[in-house]
């Protein structure tokens, strides 16, 4: 890891206003606000970059590059990152001295971080992104409610529809960030068993499949497939 600290350029700010923690302030107002309180770190691909033992309090923003959020040493991936994404939020103001994954760089990446102090002081001086804050955090729970389902799921269909509805919340279409045989293993399935749950999507004309890329037609829907 090589830390730097210096403000943002331009393309790294309007990273960081697509984020929903910073939606919704002006350019502008945000690269006043964040002017020397960005700490920036680069990591090398395969570089662990937070773990249970080993971590800063500090939300993280990624700039460039891919991450995974990984428990079991790797074999249950909880979460993907790519620039503009976020980790750290919740336990950023916790109590607890642990941090509850491990979060590893699947290629070269460049995160910005701030700190606990460095948030209230923006909590303070623009009152939009404390209620982004909020909102991310329900957001958060939501996710992890649907972490929780995808691992109680029965049935070949209910645990892909959860993972296509995990992914969906960040990009409709989107690409698949593993090979199929990688998520068949990810949702505890057979390949035969991953195919016929998207075959059958696609039947429903719930799904789209190219390749590697999945539209979800109907989103609403798919929840109601989900939840039967």
């Amino acid at each position: 890891m090589k830390r730097t600290e210096h403000s943002l350029t331009e393309e790294q700010l309007q990273l960081a206003a697509q984020n929903p923690i910073f939606r919704s302030v002006a350019l502008s107002r945000l690269a006043e606000l964040l002017e020397r309180e960005v700490l920036l770190c680069s990591f090398r691909k395969d570089e662990i970059i937070y773990s249970p033992d080993h971590f800063e309090e500090r939300i993280g923003l990624f700039l460039s590059g891919t991450a995974v959020a990984e428990k079991s040493k790797g074999t249950v991936i909880l979460n993907t990152f790519e620039a503009g994404s976020c980790f750290g939020v919740a336990t950023l103001f916790s109590q607890s001295k642990r941090y509850v994954t491990t979060i590893r760089a699947k290629s070269d990446c460049l995160v910005a971080f701030l700190s606990g102090e460095s948030m209230i002081r923006l909590f303070r001086e623009e009152p939009q992104i404390s209620l982004n804050y909020i909102a991310f955090l329900a957001s958060r729970i939501h996710f992890l409610n649907r972490k929780i389902d995808q691992f109680t799921a029965v049935s070949a269909e209910e645990k892909l529809t959860l993972w296509l509805l995990e992914q969906a919340e960040r990009s409709n279409p989107f690409r698949m960030p593993v090979s199929y045989a990688k998520l068949a293993e990810m949702l505890d399935l057979g390949r035969s068993s991953l195919y016929r749950a998207l075959d059958a999507l696609e039947a429903e004309g719930l799904l789209k499949k190219d390749g590697k890329l999945l539209e979800i037609t109907d989103i609403s829907a798919l929840e109601r497939w989900s939840e039967r």
